[in-house]
Formats: C-alpha cells, sequence, structure tokens
C-alpha cells in the first residue's frame, strides 16, 4: 500500500541499453508517472536531436535498471515537458507513463509471462469478517492489569472458484507482525486480505490479468456498496524464481498504473452483503458475474457510478439509474420495442411478491418517465406535466437504485429470499416515501 516511490538508475529503450541516459522515476497516489531524465533515449547522435525531434512521442516500452539493482519495465510512455542549455552538453526530457512493472523486463506489453495476479483493494480485508488476530485483556476492577495478543500467521484460504477459461480466483487472509526492531517504540500488526485469480495452464499478460482482476473489483464494488479500485497489486511469472535451502522463492512483480486520488472510507454496517452471507453460494454467484461479462458490463457500470460517493448529486445520478433499468429489462426480460413506463412496471411487479420494500414504494411511474423525458430530451416544462426536482428527485432516483440492486442480484443468482434478506438489513433502503 505504497503511497509513492522514487527509483534512481538508468533508463533505455528495449535492445539500446548503450543509448542510456540517468534519471528519476517518480510515482504518486493520484498524480502521474512520471519519468525524468538527464538527457536523452534517441537514437541520434547529436544530444539535442531527439529533442528536437518530430517523430513519434510515443515509446511503449522503457527500461529501467535501478540504484537498488531492481529490473523496471515502464509501459504506455509519452513524451513529456524538457528543457535545454544550449551551453550545456545534455538536453533534459521526460515522460509520463501509464504503468510501472518492478521486477521484470518485458519483451512487449502484450507478453503472456504471467501466472498470477494478487490485488488488495480498500474494504476486502473487512469484507470476509475474518479474525486471525485475538486480544485477551486481564482486568483487577476498572484498570487493565495486562493484555495479550495472539495471531495466527496461518494464511486462511476462504474459497476457491473455477473461473473457466483455465483461471481460478481465491481469497486469502494472512496476519503480520513487524518487530521492534523496525519500530522501535511500537509492533506493527496488520491483517490484510487480498484476491488472486491465476492461470491454471497458459500464461496471460499482464493487461488480460488486470480485466479479469477488473471484474471481480467490480462485484466487490457492489458488495460493499462503495467504489472499490486496486491498492496494491502484485504479479508472479512462476519462471522466475531463485533456489534456497527452503526451496524456490518467485520474484516478487509489482504493478503500478496510474491511479485516481480517493480515498474511499466504508464500513462494515455500509456493506450491501459480506462474504459470509453469501459463502455457501459464492461459487456459483461468481462464475455467473465472469461468464456475463460482456451482457451485463454497460448496466453494470451503470449501477457502480450510481454508487460512487459524489460531493453533488445531479440529475445526472437519476439519468444513469433508469437508463440501466430500461437497459436491464431490454436486455433480459423483453427485447421487444415497450415503454419505458411499462418496463418500470414490470419490474416493480417482479419483485413486490417476495421483497416487500419493492411492495411498499411510493412512486408514480408515469413521472419518472417525464422526469426522465425533461432531463435527457431537455423539453420545456409543462405546467400540467408533473416531475421530480431537488430532494424528491434524489428520493426517487434512490427508489430506482433499489430496484435495479434487486435486479443484478437476481440475475447473477441470488434467489427472491436472499435478495429481500439483504434489502432488509440495509438501512440505506430504507427510502422516505
Amino acid at each position: 500500500m505504497k503511497e509513492s516511490i522514487e527509483f534512481k538508475g538508468i533508463w533505455y529503450l528495449p535492445g539500446q541499453p548503450e543509448k542510456s541516459a540517468a534519471g528519476n522515476l517518480y510515482y504518486k497516489k493520484g498524480n502521474s508517472i512520471k519519468l525524468e531524465l538527464i538527457g536523452s533515449l534517441s537514437e541520434e547522435s547529436h544530444p539535442f536531436a531527439g529533442f528536437f525531434s518530430k517523430g513519434t512521442s510515443e515509446q511503449k516500452l522503457i527500461y529501467g535498471e535501478s540504484s537498488t539493482g531492481k529490473k523496471i519495465t515502464l509501459v504506455d510512455c509519452f513524451k513529456g515537458a524538457g528543457s535545454y542549455n544550449t551551453s550545456c552538453s545534455f538536453p533534459l526530457t521526460s515522460f509520463d507513463c501509464t504503468y510501472i512493472i518492478i521486477g521484470k523486463h518485458l519483451a512487449n506489453p502484450d507478453e503472456q509471462c504471467f501466472n498470477k495476479i494478487t490485488v488488495l483493494t480498500p474494504a476486502l480485508s473487512d469484507w470476509p469478517d475474518s479474525l486471525l488476530i485475538r486480544e485477551e485483556i486481564d482486568f483487577e476492577g476498572n484498570k487493565i492489569m495486562s493484555f495479550k495478543i495472539n495471531i495466527d500467521t496461518q494464511t486462511v484460504i476462504h474459497t476457491e472458484v473455477d473461473l473457466g477459461s483455465k483461471l481460478k480466483l481465491s481469497l486469502a487472509t494472512s496476519a503480520t507482525m513487524t518487530g521492534q526492531q523496525i519500530y522501535p517504540d511500537c509492533v506493527k500488526i496488520n491483517q490484510l486480505t487480498y484476491f488472486h485469480i491465476e492461470t491454471i495452464s497458459e500464461k496471460l499478460s499482464f493487461f488480460e490479468l488486470l480485466k479479469q482482476a477488473g471484474l471481480f473489483i467490480q462485484f466487490l464494488s457492489l458488495a460493499t456498496y462503495s467504489d472499490q479500485y486496486p491498492i496494491e497489486v502484485k504479479l508472479q511469472d512462476y519462471d522466475d524464481y531463485s533456489e534456497y535451502k527452503v526451496g524456490k522463492v518467485f520474484t516478487e512483480i509489482e504493478l503500478f498504473k496510474t491511479n485516481r486520488n480517493e480515498d474511499t472510507k466504508s464500513s462494515k454496517s455500509d456493506f450491501l452483503f459480506s462474504y459470509r452471507d453469501i459463502e455457501d453460494d459464492f461459487s456459483s454467484v461468481i462464475q455467473k458475474w465472469f461468464s456475463l461479462s460482456k451482457d451485463l458490463m454497460p448496466i453494470r457500470n451503470h449501477l457502480l457510478n450510481s454508487i460512487k460517493r459524489k460531493p453533488v448529486f445531479t440529475s445526472l445520478d437519476f439519468l444513469i439509474v433508469v437508463q440501466a433499468l430500461e437497459g436491464y429489462h431490454t436486455r433480459f426480460i423483453n427485447k421487444k420495442r415497450i415503454s419505458l413506463q411499462s418496463r418500470i412496471e414490470d419490474l416493480i411487479t417482479l419483485y413486490s411478491s417476495d421483497v416487500p420494500k419493492i411492495a411498499k414504494l411510493v412512486m408514480d411511474v408515469q413521472v419518472v418517465v417525464n422526469t426522465r423525458d425533461y432531463y435527457s430530451h431537455f423539453f420545456e416544462t409543462d405546467k400540467k406535466v408533473f416531475i421530480k426536482e431537488s430532494i424528491e428527485l434524489f428520493r426517487l432516483t434512490e427508489k430506482l437504485r433499489l430496484l435495479l440492486i434487486c435486479c443484478i442480484l437476481d440475475l447473477i443468482g441470488f434467489n427472491k429470499q436472499k435478495i429481500n434478506e439483504i434489502v432488509n438489513k440495509h438501512n440505506l433502503f430504507d427510502v422516505e416515501n
């Protein structure tokens, strides 16, 4: 969970180590990845030729060797700002990069050389609800006399799921303690849960593994009812290891990418459902989620965009949910050309008998249609036509979002009873009528 990194080293294009330049690589959470060079990576003999070159400003790969001995690959790099002084023998150049891979030089961006990706997201460690760290406190009256902390250092594998396409997913929780030799005044204890996606036979590129990881991250966003994203990513190549007396030790390969500067705060009470809630059905739900990835993509994206925490609610939030409901009904229930009003009424009817919170919704569907038309088609308001604005629009959006969540849960394998349990325990769905 590194907030920033800096590497000093030499940098060069693949196959051209003799034309290297010294420089520093910088990464900071929420900012771009920047490589600043003393000199140029140009193939030209004159030191300033590359600075003035009109050729391509993009480099698919740049190799680095850090002062700490790390191999580094920078992927998708674009020439940035630079400077030169005619009285100096070298220019200053820079690149903005999309990805950093620390620990390996890739032959090309799409090289299929990885067997496994390991990812941590902000809320994942709380989601399985595992307790590997336990405390015992001895009291004498109101005074604490002593306390003990017990740490189970064995990694707990919660589940393994066959994703098809020769991939499997697993969840694992582990606890670690950093002793006083590093932190003289304290002991640092961590319990973290990661998910792994592993190839069963053939290796994959880091792009493809990231894509698969992204699907599960979207599932976690739904489960935790919060915007999830990778805060730590590691890769493994099972052919890249060192032999020791204890056995094989795989080379640690870290991945960083240009990311947004977000600090997602979520608590267990906000989760839509936890791993324990769906433990018995976890494998089938995840398999359905991955198998429907293409069919579900636009609707899933609209839903996840609608639950992101935003400083201000706007009419776009309403339109996103309505469009997702319309798309869901069209794609999975009735492909015929029917009205938006009929589609929403159909969805309400579908869940009303099994999900009381849906049955209790007070919602004029014609007003939903009028409001959608007003905000999406920019119609002038007719005094005879009712639309929702301000806080009323927000409340209407919350009701429609509840309906959309029922649709998504139904599609990925939750039965109506489980859907009802989930929405009943979640106070965010106590929508005012």
